[in-house]
């Protein structure tokens, strides 16, 4: 008697439920990958999951069951994003985040600082390094590419109208003021401490050499008062720097003080050579006559004197 089988069950592929034992290995896993990644923000939060009140599972490199598929955990994801954002990146010293800084930046953070805390002021003025005349003339040389540079563009090329003054005006304001600043600085007797008191002639006049020369180069202007604004006052800031220069190396000359006729004639040319460029106005005109009666017996001028007038004792 032949006995009928019932046919055979089909395989069941039904995923059995979720054990804690799942959840474990899914943790221990990520831990794993967390640990083998070098950086150290990953090493910091790999850290932290182990130390978290709900890792109970000890620590171990065994391979892990097959994890199920889905997204994170919102408990887990969080503590990943806390142990991140605790992590503390070493940070580069000092100078190398100052050296990377613009200059203007920089300037801005140094400002900040004083006014937080104005006693680093003095001292912060102690540690700059003495502007020179190559340092002045480097900066004064970028303000002046930048005022060119602002022009509004022209076929005519460049126009000294109202409408480009208006344009170039913050640019020609910022080199005015670098002008007039350096003017005081290297003009005035005062600013120069005891052991740089040598360095006064050459150094003043050079300046005035300088600067001088820059004025002569500034666009002239088609509105009077524009002219006037800039050039007119620059040049009658110069001709009373160049007086106050003279009357200083003329009040040495009484006490005591010899100057050679080789920088005395340098001097001389360079004053002439200015005063001719604006027909002796500004103050020009005075500044030749008064180093001719002071200092023109050092190189043989027919009208000088033995007697000294010194100059304005400041700027103004």
């Amino acid at each position: 008697m032949m006995m009928h089988s019932s046919p055979p069950r089909p395989f069941s592929r039904k995923r059995k439920p979720p054990t804690d034992d799942d959840d474990t290995d899914q943790l221990r896993y990520q831990q794993q990958q967390l640990q083998q990644l070098p950086n150290p923000a990953v090493s910091a939060t790999a850290a932290a999951l182990a130390a978290s009140p709900n890792n109970n599972t000890p620590w171990t490199t065994a391979s892990p069951k097959r994890l199920r598929s889905g997204a994170l955990d919102p408990e887990m994801l969080l503590r990943l994003q806390q142990a991140h954002n605790s992590t503390t990146l070493p940070q580069p010293p000092i100078r190398k985040l100052l050296s990377m800084l613009p200059t203007d930046q920089l300037a801005g953070i140094i400002c900040s600082l004083i006014d937080s805390h104005p006693a680093l002021q003095h001292d912060l003025i102690a540690l700059i390094p003495r502007p020179s005349l190559t340092t002045a003339g480097a900066l004064l040389e970028r303000a002046e590419k930048a005022m060119i540079e602002s022009f509004p563009y022209s076929k005519l090329g460049r126009v000294t109208t109202s409408y480009s003054f208006n344009r170039v005006r913050p640019q020609l304001e910022e080199l005015k003021d670098l002008l007039v600043y350096f003017l005081d600085f290297f003009v005035l007797p005062t600013t120069y401490p005891n052991d740089l008191q040598h360095e006064y002639p050459a150094v003043a006049f050079g300046y005035l050499d300088m600067a001088a020369t820059l004025v002569h180069r500034l666009p002239r202007w088609q509105d009077p008062m524009h002219e006037d604004a800039t050039r007119g006052m620059l040049y009658r800031r110069l001709g009373h720097a160049w007086r106050v220069a003279v009357g200083e190396v003329a009040r040495r000359t009484r006490d005591g003080k010899i100057f050679g006729a080789t920088p005395v004639a340098e001097w001389a040319d360079s004053l002439h050579r200015h005063s001719t460029q604006v027909d002796g106005n500004h103050g020009f005109k005075e500044a030749s006559q008064e180093f001719r009666e002071s200092l023109g017996w050092v190189i043989g001028m027919d009208d000088a004197t033995s007697s000294s007038r010194p100059g304005p004792a400041l700027l103004v």
